[in-house]
C-alpha cells in the first residue's frame, strides 16, 4: 500500500492519517476505514427510506442503516476511550503539579529555618586582614619563608603579643612567649 493514506471515521467529517502499516492497522481497529468504504457510510441528502418497493428493499435499508449505526457506535466508542486516556494524562499532571509545589514549600520552609548569615562582612574581613598583617610581620624574620619565634627576641615576641591581643605577664619567660604565640596564630 501506498503511503499516507486518509481514513475516515463514520463519514467523510472525521479523518486520521496513516504513515505505514502499525498506523493503518491501529486506525482500523478503532473503526477508521478507507475513503471508498466512508462513502457508503456519510447519509445523502436525497437518502430519506421510503417505503414504496418491496419488502426487501426495505430490509436492505434497514440492514445499512444498522451497519451504519454499528459504525458510529464504534466511532463513539473510540472517542470515549480518547477521552479516558485524556483524563488519565490530566490527572498524571495533576499530581505532578502538585508534587511540585510540596517541594516548593519544602523548599521554602528550609529556607525560613536556614540561619541568619551576616549580610555585612566588612569588619569580620578588616578584622582578619589585619589579623593577617601582624603574622606577615612575624612570618619571616631572618628571609628562611618558616615563621621563627625561636629567633625573635622577647621584646619582640611581645610586640607581637601585644598587636594580637594576646595576654601576657612579665614574668613570662622566652618559652612560654613563644608559645603564646604559636597559640595566637
Amino acid at each position: 500500500m501506498d503511503y499516507p493514506v486518509m481514513l475516515y471515521l463514520g463519514g467523510l467529517n472525521s479523518h486520521a492519517i496513516a504513515h505505514d502499516d502499525d498506523e493503518y492497522d491501529k486506525l482500523t481497529k478503532r473503526g477508521y476505514v478507507t475513503h471508498a468504504e466512508a462513502v457508503k457510510i456519510e447519509p445523502k441528502a436525497d437518502d430519506t427510506p421510503t417505503f414504496s418497493g418491496s419488502f426487501g428493499d426495505v430490509e436492505d435499508q434497514l440492514a445499512e442503516a444498522n451497519e451504519h449505526i454499528e459504525l458510529l457506535e464504534g466511532a463513539i466508542e473510540v472517542k470515549d476511550t480518547e477521552i479516558l486516556d485524556l483524563k488519565g494524562q490530566v490527572d498524571s499532571k495533576d499530581k505532578a503539579i502538585a508534587a511540585n509545589h510540596e517541594h516548593i514549600d519544602t523548599l521554602r520552609a528550609a529556607l525560613a529555618e536556614r540561619p541568619n548569615l551576616p549580610h555585612d562582612d566588612t569588619q569580620e574581613v578588616a578584622d582578619l586582614k589585619a589579623k593577617l598583617a601582624i603574622y606577615e610581620e612575624s612570618k619571616d624574620v631572618n628571609g628562611d619563608g618558616v615563621v621563627s619565634y625561636d629567633e625573635m627576641e622577647k621584646d619582640e615576641l611581645k610586640s607581637l603579643l601585644d598587636k594580637r591581643g594576646v595576654k601576657y605577664v612579665s614574668r613570662d619567660n622566652l618559652d612560654d612567649l613563644i608559645q603564646k604565640a604559636k597559640d595566637s596564630e
